[in-house]
Formats: C-alpha cells, structure tokens, sequence
C-alpha cells in the first residue's frame, strides 16, 4: 500500500488542484481530514459522475452525502463543559474554530444543561491555522473583562497558544483560568501545566478511517457510510483545583 500526502494548507484552490490530480488514476480513495470553505461541496462534486472518486471525510459530525468516519463533537463540547463547571468554573467561553462547529455547539448545550448562561465564543475575524495566529488571536481575548475562568479550546494547538500567552501576561492556570483543549495531541504534554484535553480518539479514527476507506473501494456502496469513535476527557494540571 502507498499513501500520497496532499497537504492543501488550508487553500481551497489547492484543494480543488490535488482531487483534479487523484482523477488520472495514482490514488484509488482519499481520506480527508479536514474542512474549509467549500470543502464539502467539492467532495460531493468529485464523488459524482464523471469523476467518481472514493472519497472518505474525516470530522466531527457525520457529512451529509459523503461517507464519513467521525468523533462526536457535540459531546466533546459538552464534555469540556461538564468537567468546568465541576470544578467551579461559572464564566465559560469557547475560544477559536467556529461558532457553527459540533465542538462549539455542544459546548453551549452543555452550559445550558448547567444551568449557566450561554458561554462567549470567540472566534476572531479570521480561522487561526498555525500557533502564532493562536497566539495573536489569545492576546486580544485577554482583553476581555470580566475574564473567563473557564475556556474550552476549538482544538489542542490553540489551547496551547492560549495557555502559553496567559502565563506571559502573568495569569495563574488553573487558578485565574482553567483550559481545556480538544484531540489530546502530544503536545498536551509540554506544556506548564500540562494541557487538559478531550480525547478524539485519533489512533482509532486513523485506523478506522483506512478500514473503511477499503471497505468504500471494495463494495462501491450506493449511500453514504458513516463510523463514530468514542470521546473522553483528560484532565491535567490546566484544570485541577480552585
């Protein structure tokens, strides 16, 4: 077995030029592994006649038309929720990624479910890609006051942008903020304190991923197929106690 990089960099034309190359035949299915602006629509395009690639979208949510092999992340948010308010925590906010997400969504329902107002959500003007983006995006949300002493991050990356930019500006994690990120990546791990996290399960959601991806290409299936892996939180020292 080969497999082909494509690494679009967030660039939809990109996007649009690596499943154009998959048609002359050097790859027989694509597992995608994310989504930006207009992703869905090109997949749903390049899955029909004339093109009929096999394509498998890797997410949070199942895809709508398209087979997808994905964690929960309505309750990877409600999750993070839960763990914050059991601790105390009673400002929340979700910080980064986008408000319409299945992370986001189910971050607010939990608040809901506990009783608390909607929680902030902030996102920025623009995605945060990389970690000085996250790092440029934390400065302005520790402009807020009041502070939010609980925050569920969009995804690890920007959990340590935030965490790595609150102990710069002289805050106390957890005391002044507790963070929670989401994937529990390694780089939970290094940073002071360690990074609290919702598990994705991402070993699992690679190796199913490939499973079904085989699977697409063997049978050919009319309608869509959709797999979910369990989620679970992580607790770290960027939560423990106040």
């Amino acid at each position: 077995m080969e497999i082909t990089p494509y690494i679009t960099e967030c660039n939809p034309l990109l996007e649009e030029q690596y499943l154009e190359q998959a048609r002359d035949g050097r790859v027989d299915g694509i597992i995608a592994v994310s989504t930006i602006a207009g992703s869905i629509d090109r997949y749903r395009k390049y899955m029909a006649h004339p093109y009929n690639l096999v394509i498998l979208h890797r997410a949070s949510a199942p895809t709508p038309g398209v087979s997808t092999v994905y964690f929960d992340g309505r309750t990877a948010g409600e999750l993070a929720a839960q763990h914050l308010v059991e601790i105390g925590r009673r400002r929340l906010a979700f910080f980064g990624g986008t408000a319409q997400s299945s992370r986001a969504r189910g971050f607010v329902a939990g608040c809901e479910k506990a009783g608390l107002p909607e929680p902030l959500i902030f996102t920025g003007e623009a995605y945060a890609t990389d970690f000085q983006q996250g790092r440029a995006l934390a400065r302005d949300f520790l402009h807020i006051r009041p502070l939010p002493d609980g925050v569920f991050c969009s995804n690890d990356q920007l959990g340590v942008a935030l965490l790595t930019q609150s102990n710069d500006a002289g805050l106390s994690i957890p005391d002044d903020m507790a963070i929670v990120g989401c994937d529990n990546s390694e780089i939970c791990l290094y940073t002071t304190p360690a990074l609290s996290s919702i598990d994705t399960g991402n070993s699992l959601l690679a190796s199913k991923s490939l499973e079904v991806l085989l699977r697409l290409l063997q049978d050919r299936p009319d309608a869509p197929v959709y797999d979910n892996v369990p989620v679970s939180l992580v607790a770290r020292g960027s939560t423990s106690g106040k």
